[in-house]
Parts: structure tokens; sequence; C-alpha cells
């Protein structure tokens, strides 16, 4: 008869199908495993990595990059995050460890560059360019973990039952973070940290405006963090910044690779 249909049950009753189903479902649980939803991503570092590092001329390679090598070292910043080198949750730990040391360790050296650069009293540069990086620093590193894990969506759906969804936070890409001159080292150190612990890499163009800061900035991260991780470029480049500037831009920065530049406060 039309709108109607015939189903033989075999003399099995609703209840006798009501359980089949929940039994299928609990073997089809145990067939697919444990859901990986709260277990921390596995990130693969590439098996040519360092083969791919020998044939760099710029990261690493350079201390101060000058204007002809801003190509070079985007392309090889790129093919470093291409690497997966940046990904792994103890590379980022390690990094922003190593941020960490570089400012606890260079405390007089920061506060003598701002007050070279800006005249600015000691105590809030104490405060801004120091204390509140430490801080953000600290925090990151305790709560990388928690903040990468994958996220939950929605709560218990039949018609995907027995699967599970979430969503997982992945990197851009290379981020260009370009710095402003009022607070050097809180508006530099503490946007490269996010973007460090977001699995990013970063080109960092300090201001030129408070040269003394922007030379130690380069010095630091040269000595403390892996350059694959953080290159700086601009300082030792003759100019106002503008070609550096163009240089940079040149290279199409923007979705999905961020363009950060840092407000001033």
């Amino acid at each position: 008869m039309s709108g109607s249909f015939w189903l033989d049950t075999g003399g099995m009753t609703t209840a006798t199908w009501a359980s089949l189903g929940l039994t299928c479902a609990a073997a089809a649980v145990l067939l697919l495993g444990p859901t990986t939803m709260g277990a921390p991503r596995r990130y693969v570092v590439s098996a040519d990595a360092e083969e791919r590092r020998k044939r760099w001329t710029v990261v690493g390679k350079k201390k101060q990059p000058g204007l002809d090598d801003i190509p070079a070292l985007v392309s090889e910043m790129r093919d470093a995050f291409e690497s997966g080198f940046t990904l792994p949750i103890e590379n980022r730990r390690i990094a922003l460890k190593a941020m960490l040391r570089m400012v606890t360790e260079n405390e007089k050296e920061i506060l003598d560059a701002v007050w070279q650069d800006l005249k600015r009293p000691t105590g809030e540069t104490l405060y801004y360019d120091f204390l509140l990086v430490q801080g953000e620093l600290r925090k990151l590193i305790k709560n990388l973990k928690r903040w990468t894990r994958p996220e939950r969506v929605g709560g218990f759906c039949l018609l995907t039952f027995p699967s599970s969804q979430w969503i997982e936070k992945e990197p851009y890409g290379v981020v260009l973070t370009i710095g402003p001159f009022n607070y050097p080292f809180l508006l530099t150190n503490g946007v490269v940290a996010g973007a460090i612990a977001a699995g990013n890499n970063v080109i960092l163009k300090p201001s030129l405006d408070v040269p003394a800061s922007s030379l130690l900035l380069a010095d630091l991260f040269s000595r403390y963090v892996d350059p694959r991780v953080v290159s700086v470029v601009g300082n030792g480049i003759p100019g106002d910044g503008i070609d550096v500037m163009n240089a940079l831009l040149a290279e199409k920065f923007g979705l999905p690779e961020p363009l950060i530049l840092t407000p001033y406060i």
C-alpha cells in the first residue's frame, strides 16, 4: 500500500531490537577504541628537518640580516615551520623557558637600554618591561598543556553516536611582529611568547626609534632562542625602517599567516 511498509522482525520485539542496537553500538566503541579527545596532539617533526637547515643561508647563519636577505629569511622561516619543528608541545615549552631565562638573567641590561632610549623612570620600566613579561611567560608555561588541549564540541548526539567531536587548535605559520617604541620589551616579548605558545614561529621587527632596546632584543634572541623559532630583522640596516617594512610586507604576510602590529599603550 502507498505510504506504508512491512518489516519481518522474525518474532523479535521492540525491546529486543533496542537491546541489539545498544550491543552493536558498544561493540563499535570497543572496536574503535577510546576517544582521543582528551589526549595531547602528537606532532611529528619532519625527518629531513636538519637537512633543510643545512641548506639555509640566513636563519641561524646571519646575526643581523640585511635588506637583501629578507626574502630568504622569510622563505627559510616558512620552511622551518613546515618542517614541524615549532609544533611539539615540548619544543614550545623549551622556547618559552628560554625566553624566561633571557628576561630573568638580563634585568639590568633591559632597564639600562630603556633608560638610554626613553629616559623612563626605572620603577616604571621594571614593572612594565620586566615583571609583566616574566609573569606572562610563567603563565604561558604553566598553562600550555591545558590551553592547547582539544576542546569538546557539544554534548551527546544520537545521530553521531558513538563518535566524538572536538576542536584542535592549530598554529597559522610564520608570524610577523612589528614592535612599537614606547614599551619595547613588553609589547614585543609578550606578543612573541603568545605566538610561540600557539606553535608558530616569529619574525620580529623591533622599532628603530629605540635603538638600544632593539639591538638588545636582537642580541638576546640570538643567544637564548633557537633562530627557527624567533629571528629578528631590522637592526643594523641603514635608514628609517621604511625599506625594511616594504621588503617584509612584500612577502605577503596576512591570513593564514598573521601580521601583528603591537599597539601603543
